[in-house]
């Protein structure tokens, strides 16, 4: 419904019970350009492995993934 991975709300659970929740967003949560998205595609495309990418950009490995993955998706139902 939101969007949010389970993860991130069972986190955010366990940070309020803990009463150290923040409202802030930590420096890796804010959007990234469709360039830098791209940017992580075409590496992909050109066989680089998650960790290879992850390592060239300063990207996570599970973000790159996701944005290769949402992109493959949307073409898939285009």
């Amino acid at each position: 419904m939101l969007g949010l991975s389970p993860h991130t709300v069972r986190d955010w659970n366990r940070n309020y019970k803990r009463g150290v929740f923040h409202v802030k967003r930590s420096a890796n949560q804010y959007r990234y350009p469709e360039e830098s998205k791209q940017f992580v595609r075409d590496l992909r495309r050109q066989g680089l492995s998650w960790r290879e990418i992850s390592e060239h950009t300063g990207i996570n490995v599970t973000t790159c993934r996701n944005w290769v993955q949402t992109k493959s998706n949307k073409e898939l139902k285009a």
